[in-house]
């Protein structure tokens, strides 16, 4: 884990199953250690019809946003909200937890 310096964020990509699912991983010291500098996260699975469309199409979210079906869009930007919403989470997390530190050394 020293090839990897700072924090250090894990992403489950559970289009390839649940998170159960990542059961090496799961029971591993490398989730120990990784976890000790960040955090595990869930990217949300995606519809497989969007899923098919972005990758046979080869289009970008934003192509993909303008060129598909209202309902792939739909379901597209709710996999865009969670998604976003865990990164920012994360991202808030760090922060707070650098502030709370900070603090607490009695440093600005």
């Amino acid at each position: 884990m020293d090839v990897v310096p700072g924090e250090l964020h894990v992403v489950r990509n559970t289009f390839y199953g649940d998170p159960q699912k990542f059961e090496l991983f799961n029971n591993s010291k490398t989730k120990v250690e990784a976890e000790k500098r960040g955090a595990t996260i869930d990217l949300p699975d995606l519809a497989d019809r969007v899923t098919d469309d972005l990758y046979s199409k080869r289009l970008s979210v934003a192509k993909a946003m303008e060129d598909m079906p209202l309902g792939n869009r739909a379901e597209l930007k709710r996999w865009r909200t969670v998604a976003w919403k865990m990164f920012n989470d994360i991202t808030i997390g760090i922060h707070e937890e650098k502030s709370a530190k900070k603090d607490k050394n009695g440093q600005p």
